[in-house]
């Protein structure tokens, strides 16, 4: 990859412009990229950016709460939150941070799952 623009959104360091310069494929497998987040410190801004899986706890109030810890999850599209009070796995969702706050992005319905 060629960067060629980045810009900072609120401590968040976003790509804006890129040019795949040679693509090798040696990726072609990227859900072995996904990180199990029960096996990482998901506060740890090493990880920010990365996308997690498996995850799970009750969502009150745009909190995931889990392990007597909590997290906010943030969807640009508020219809793909749960309801309040449910129970939630994540399946796969952006670790990222705003104004210095860790929070779980959301960009599509099928990035969390309802458990009853």
């Amino acid at each position: 990859l060629q960067i060629n623009q980045i810009t900072n959104y609120h401590g968040l360091k976003e790509i804006i412009n890129f040019e795949i310069i040679k693509n090798n494929g040696k990726y072609q497998e990227y859900k072995s990229l996904i990180l199990d987040a029960n096996n990482i410190d998901i506060f740890n801004t090493e990880y920010q950016n990365n996308i997690i899986k498996n995850l799970k706890g009750k969502f009150i109030n745009q909190k995931l709460y889990f392990n007597d810890k909590s997290i906010k999850i943030f969807a640009k599209d508020k219809t793909l939150l749960p309801k309040n009070n449910q129970n939630i796995s994540i399946i796969s969702a952006h670790l990222g941070t705003y104004r210095g706050n860790p929070q779980i992005l959301i960009h599509k319905k099928s990035d969390i799952k309802v458990e009853y």
